[in-house]
């Protein structure tokens, strides 16, 4: 099935269809290895949303065109001002798109090959299973910027590791390699890059034969198990956001990336 006029013109860089009870929203920009703009995030809340409520969708696999998951936000497109109304809007703006993912009432799959990076990592951890290539690697990346981890993935990742092995992960910024992530509890299995697709409509063919109003009914359960919901992490996320961008070590941390040499982080 093609997807209404609408939906399809959400954002070029976002395409959607749905088959088989299969619904597949893929991140078309591989140049920029599937970076998100601002836009983009509205547009991946949208679809997201509209799955949770479409009959015709039982199952959703979230994927990036190329070799690239999401390499994280598209710098180029972002509104920079460090101002405290426009960086808590912006915050707000991202975290919806993975609160969009997370709350989905249907299952969601994410189908990995290459980076799933910064908040590329969020939207991966936010679905319900992660199917990854052997070329997948993930990781946050925002302390090597002096940023605090957002999109949700400390909250995720306290969860799914324990906090001990969370905070190593998070501290340090390292990567995850897919045999790493499956011993660790965080992606479902890995597969050869050319066996992705194949693993992925698999599972995704089998949960589309089940109970759809009862899984959903379970994703609750699941969330309801985890005792603080995710929205008052967020409330917290976005403040210590805020407050770390006014820091010395923020500046550098940027100046650094840009420059593309080693950063010299101050502690201020």
């Amino acid at each position: 099935m093609t997807p209404s006029a609408d939906l399809a013109q959400l954002d070029p860089r976002i395409r959607f269809v749905i088959e088989n009870g299969v619904a597949r929203i893929t991140i078309d920009q591989p140049a920029k290895r599937n970076a998100v703009a601002p836009s983009m995030w509205d547009a991946i809340t949208a679809l997201f949303t509209h799955c949770s409520g479409n009959t015709e969708v039982r199952v959703v696999v979230l994927t990036g065109e190329g070799e690239a998951f999401c390499s994280g936000t598209d710098l180029e497109e972002l509104d920079m001002r460090n101002d405290i109304s426009t960086g808590l809007t912006r915050l707000k703006r991202a975290n919806r798109m993975v609160l969009a993912i997370y709350n989905c009432e249907k299952p969601v799959i994410a189908a990995v090959r290459g980076g799933a990076a910064g908040v590329g990592w969020s939207l991966a951890l936010a679905c319900d299973f992660i199917i990854a290539s052997q070329t997948a690697k993930f990781g946050g990346g925002f302390l090597r910027v002096g940023l605090i981890p957002d999109g949700g993935s400390v909250f995720f990742l306290s969860r799914l590791l324990g906090e001990a092995r969370a905070k190593e992960i998070a501290y340090t910024g390292r990567f995850v390699l897919p045999d790493e992530a499956v011993a660790l509890g965080l992606a479902l299995k890995a597969v050869p890059t050319d066996q992705l697709d194949a693993s992925v409509a698999e599972l995704a063919g089998q949960l589309a034969k089940g109970p759809t109003t009862g899984i959903g009914l379970t994703k609750r359960m699941f969330r309801a198990a985890q005792g603080p919901t995710i929205e008052q992490y967020m409330d917290q996320e976005e403040l210590g956001q805020i407050c770390a961008k006014r820091t010395d070590d923020f500046q550098e941390g940027v100046k650094a990336f840009m420059e593309k040499r080693p950063v010299a982080f101050t502690g201020m």
